[in-house]
């Protein structure tokens, strides 16, 4: 039979070893080894050659199976093994126990594929006894070893990458292949989505039982022969739910654009760290969620929820020209912002909401219906921002809450102040019926319990200056400010600076100036 000769790359993948480490063993043993040379196409050092023959065990093993590989090409790459084309950490993450028990079975397999010693046949049988398997699953488990092996070096010479995880892989249960849906049809599969996904359907929230309601009508005009289980059409709406980005798409058919945008869609944060101190305010009102007692101009005495109308400066969340009401309109919005000036300064521009208060021509100078605010009026038509000295007025977006940084505090002071007293109803704005809280308040009007709307601002005023505006913000320490409480880098960030009006033209009466009355109460706000 005629030799065949590989070069010492090709035998030293074949034996499993590094090229200088065959060339060694052929050093100390030269007499096992035989070989040719011949001369290269290109010229130079003559090329050497290793006979299959002189190869071990173990390379001719896998010297046969590389050949067998490459022998039919065609139907080795019609059909690969599955872990081919599969990806390892992804294998792993799923399957970690299976994997790291066919790393010791490949191993043994390895050892078993490499064994040259007597009687290959009874340590086969002691090996099988040993691992717990028959004799016919050790060699059919060797068999596999010998195929991944020479895929994998059959891929090597491709691209130079090495991939003896093939081995271990090969004795791996393929993966099942999961969400198929075989017993829907595409013409079912694109029927359900078309309904669960019908603005129409989804804005009344129904449920899947009512899909596959939907979906037996239209199985009946359209002629199906056969007709998914209830559970195959609830199995394949969740999977569908949860493909990334279905769930978003699902909200914004059932709640419309407006609804989407407030709970789905991905906001901007603003880097307010480039503005100076009193750059730009946000400004807007906020009703508390806990009730308090006002005596009205006639002389009665209610229980009402109380009205904050304040101003937020935007580099440093400072709350500053607050005002509290019981029912905010454009004077109030006016005492506010004259506290603002004659406690804080005046503002270089202000991002008002868009409340007729806010917006009325009184305060800017022409119609609320324009929404661009020109400040280039003559001094009989100009408005009251205008007139105090405010250079610039925008407009928030209509329904977008999240583009004034206000917004959020209102949040804070529901959890961390309103939830204190022992008035709490729960959230007014509050989107389930468990966010209200049953209380007794014209009992706790009745009884005395309730604060005075003076008392309430004396203890708003206590926690703004004593907690939230000495408190670390995140915010803040997001931005890395060097000064991460309100009030800290209200004082020390560089600021913008303008002379305030004189006191004799605008200066109003501050809301309050209230008698201090100690309340017992629950809490060490209240």
């Amino acid at each position: 039979m005629q030799e065949t000769y590989i070069t010492l790359d090709e035998a030293a993948r074949f034996e499993g070893i590094r090229y200088n480490t065959l060339i060694q063993r052929m050093k100390r043993s030269p007499a096992q080894y035989k070989t040719r040379t011949e001369a290269r196409d290109g010229g130079g050092k003559e090329l050497v050659l290793l006979s299959t023959a002189s190869l071990s065990q173990k390379g001719r093993r896998a010297y046969r199976a590389h050949i067998r590989a490459m022998a039919e090409p065609e139907e080795a790459e019609a059909a690969p093994p599955w872990y081919v084309g599969a990806d390892l950490n992804g294998y792993i993450e799923e399957h970690r126990k299976q994997y790291h028990k066919a790393v010791e079975l490949a191993r043994e397999v390895q050892g078993f594929l490499n064994y040259a010693g007597e009687d290959r046949t009874a340590y086969a049988e002691a090996l099988a006894a040993r691992l717990g398997i028959s004799l016919g699953t050790l060699y059919r488990h060797g068999q596999s070893v010998m195929e991944a092996n020479a895929w994998a070096l059959r891929l090597e010479q491709a691209d130079g990458h090495a991939r003896d995880y093939f081995r271990t892989l090969a004795l791996c249960r393929k993966p099942r292949e999961r969400s198929t849906f075989p017993s829907l049809t595409p013409e079912q599969r694109a029927l359900i989505e078309n309904i669960w996904f019908d603005p129409g359907f989804a804005a009344n929230l129904h449920t899947t039982e009512a899909l596959y309601t939907a979906l037996l009508a239209q199985s009946t005009e359209r002629g199906w022969e056969s007709i998914p289980s209830l559970k195959t059409v609830q199995r394949y709406v969740k999977h569908l739910m949860s493909q990334p980005g279905v769930e978003s798409a699902h909200y914004l058919a059932a709640n419309g654009v407006r609804g989407w945008k407030n709970a789905k869609m991905l906001k901007g944060r603003r880097d307010t760290s480039k503005l100076q101190v009193m750059e730009i305010v946000v400004g807007d009102e906020h009703t508390f969620d806990c009730w308090v007692q006002w005596t009205a101009p006639n002389g009665k005495v209610k229980a009402v929820r109380p009205v904050l109308v304040a101003w937020q400066e935007q580099r440093s969340r400072s709350i500053i020209g607050d005002v509290v009401c019981v029912k905010a309109n454009g004077q109030t919005l006016k005492e506010s912002l004259v506290k603002m000036l004659y406690t804080a300064g005046v503002p270089h521009a202000l991002l008002i909401d868009n409340g007729k208060d806010y917006t009325s021509e009184e305060m800017t100078g022409q119609s609320r219906k324009e929404r661009a605010i020109d400040f280039g009026f003559d001094p009989e038509t100009e408005g009251f921002y205008q007139s105090i000295g405010i250079e610039d007025v925008r407009r928030a977006l209509p329904y977008q809450p999240w583009v004034k940084s206000i917004e959020r505090f209102f949040g804070t002071v529901c959890d961390q102040f309103s939830k204190w007293f022992a008035s709490y109803t729960g959230t007014l704005t509050g989107s389930k019926t468990c966010a209200k809280r049953r209380k007794d308040v014209p009992g706790m009007l009745e009884r005395g319990e309730l604060l005075t709307l003076e008392e309430f601002f004396d203890k708003w005023t206590w926690w703004k200056e004593n907690v939230y505006h000495v408190k670390r913000h995140s915010g803040l320490a997001k931005l890395r400010e060097k000064w991460t409480t309100p009030a800290s880098l209200f004082e020390n960030g560089e600021r913008y600076e303008k002379a305030v009006p004189p006191v004799a033209r605008h200066a109003k009466r501050y809301y309050f100036v209230s008698q201090k009355v100690a309340v017992k109460s629950l809490g060490p706000y209240g």
